[in-house]
């Protein structure tokens, strides 16, 4: 039996980050670090055994739905999260 995958958030002083876990085990994350009043996004990893599923995306939305509620502004330096606001205009009140 597969334990099912959830996603937690950790948020520290400087830096945080959304982890795609099953168990103990992380498959997955979107980093983020704290500059200027910004979250600079720097990172977005998902295991090779989940890529093609659209984890990275639920990744994503979830930290974005986070950024929204707690009013942050984004700063988008890794290149998964460029092309997603590159590509969605619903995201740009969250650009800094």
């Amino acid at each position: 039996m597969s334990e099912e995958l959830q996603i937690t958030h950790e948020d520290g002083d400087s830096k945080g980050g959304f982890y795609l876990l099953r168990g103990d085990e992380k498959l997955g994350e979107i980093t983020y670090k704290k500059e200027d009043g910004n979250l600079v996004f720097d990172r977005t990893w998902v295991d090779d055994s989940l890529r093609g599923q659209g984890r990275a995306g639920q990744l994503f939305g979830v930290a974005m739905d986070w950024v929204r509620a707690e009013g942050h502004k984004v700063v988008p330096v890794c290149s998964y999260v460029q092309a997603r606001f590159d590509k969605d205009e619903s995201l740009a009140d969250l650009k800094a």
